[in-house]
């Protein structure tokens, strides 16, 4: 989440509007670089461990509501204008996508800024997938945040985190079943090679890229490379 932070640029004094802040990632440093905050998440799950983050780290300039994008922000005291910046990391595709950005745009005095998918589900390993000989569904939600935020008015720009995750499986038949739901990610559209060939396919590509780790004093197995998702970050200056 660091990268979000650098490209969004936010100055020492500035508020800001964390929505769908999840535990904390960006709410947490924005705390405790000093910066007031108002971190909301549907999840009342996820605001409890923020809370407890919160806590632990001592830090009381974050102030955290159970809500939704579908609810009228204005009863949790974020009218027009309430913070300098309002942000939306990997949690903006709604039901009604300009609705959202509509909303995030007028909390914000100066800013707003969003990181969405440019691809196949982040859940997904690509390099798994071309192993597997599969075509995967693509759903590139920049390019309708971009088109909306310029169809409202505003002159978005673009830059893009490629983010590293790495998994471990408790053992190499766990990493096989579950990468072999690769398949539930395929385009409907492509002429996709059997079940059979594309399992036997990731059977041999574990076989070379499969390691054995350990991880909390347990064995573990991980991929030899880790996955990378990527993301857009699309910010545009509201002009209030």
């Amino acid at each position: 989440m660091n990268s979000f932070l650098e490209r969004a640029g936010i100055a020492p004094e500035e508020s800001v509007f964390d929505m769908g802040c999840g535990t904390g990632p960006l709410a947490l440093p924005l705390g405790e670089a000093g910066h007031a905050v108002t971190a909301a998440d549907f999840s009342e799950g996820m605001l409890s461990i923020l809370h407890g983050e919160l806590e632990a780290r001592g830090i009381k300039n974050v102030h955290c509501e159970q809500m939704s994008w579908e609810d009228d922000w204005a009863n949790y005291g974020l009218g027009k204008g309430a913070v300098d910046v309002a942000v939306a990391s990997r949690s903006v595709i709604t039901h009604d996508l300009e609705d959202s950005l509509k909303k995030l745009s007028a909390v914000a005095r100066e800013r707003a800024c969003v990181t969405v998918c440019t691809g196949v589900s982040p859940r997904v390993d690509a390099r798994v997938a071309r192993a597997m000989g599969l075509e995967l569904e693509r759903h590139n939600d920049a390019l309708f945040v971009f088109g909306i935020a310029s169809d409202l008015g505003y002159e978005p720009t673009v830059s893009y985190i490629h983010s590293p995750r790495t998994k471990s499986y408790i053992s190499p038949d766990e990493a096989y079943y579950s990468l072999l739901r690769t398949r539930d990610y395929l385009a409907d559209t492509a002429d996709q090679i059997s079940v059979e060939e594309s399992a036997c396919r990731l059977r041999s590509f574990l076989a070379d890229h499969l390691v054995e780790i350990e991880e909390d004093g347990a064995k573990r197995w991980t991929l030899d490379q880790p996955r990378v998702v990527p993301w857009a970050f699309i910010s545009w200056d509201v002009g209030i």
